[in-house]
């Protein structure tokens, strides 16, 4: 795909220099799922927490920009990224980019099975997360950012993985804590990302769910 900075000035979209990242977006339609399920373009979409160049991902990511514009014109397509601004670099149109929103939420009617009983939609989101989490997993192994035997554990990978038997009023206790606590750290997160360089970038995935699984019991 030819290089977006290589269009007529007149095809671009217009830049939105005021626009602000909203909390959260919610997703509704497949197609719009597809395209952010991509471990890459979870990838984009992360380090867009502020306007960034094609360019300066492509360097983040160690590739090559040509490899991007495909993914980054669907993002945007797929009101995903919002361009805010553009530059003139060397004769070049420079596209400056900033995620749609700080996180994404899938529409609770998007989850619904079909006639087969199954939710394409949930389907493709777990597929895009264990694969984007298990490439996350071996590249910061292969680099030495995670590292199982150092003396530091917020060096490890930490990972549980269990039953609990609760009542529906202490499933939602726990819910609501873990909730808490996410939210307490994301925003601390958000304050310090870019003011304070000895931070480490973590990944978490948490997921609660009504299983089917029977525990077993002590008679």
């Amino acid at each position: 795909m030819p290089d977006a900075a290589h269009r007529k000035h007149g095809d671009m979209p217009a830049p939105q220099p005021d626009y602000q990242m909203a909390e959260e977006l919610v997703i509704d339609d497949l197609e719009t799922l597809k395209v952010i399920a991509d471990p890459l373009r979870l990838r984009i979409l992360e380090l867009m927490h502020k306007p960034q160049t094609v360019k300066k991902i492509a360097r983040k990511l160690e590739m090559t920009p040509t490899k991007l514009y495909y993914h980054i014109n669907l993002l945007e397509k797929h009101g995903l990224i919002v361009l805010v601004d553009t530059r003139i670099v060397s004769g070049i149109i420079e596209k400056h980019y900033l995620a749609a929103a700080r996180g994404f939420r899938l529409a609770s009617a998007l989850l619904s099975p079909g006639e087969t009983g199954e939710s394409e939609a949930l389907v493709i989101t777990l597929d895009g997360l264990f694969a984007g989490t298990k490439q996350d997993i071996l590249r910061a192994l292969r680099q030495g950012i995670l590292q199982p035997e150092h003396e530091q554990p917020t060096r490890h990978l930490k990972f549980w993985q269990g039953g609990l038997h609760l009542t529906p009023e202490q499933a939602q206790e726990f819910y609501d804590r873990v909730e808490a606590l996410w939210a307490e750290y994301l925003e601390l997160s958000h304050q310090q990302r870019d003011s304070l360089p000895e931070c480490q970038s973590y990944q978490t995935l948490y997921m609660l769910w009504p299983s089917l699984y029977e525990h077993d019991s002590e008679d």
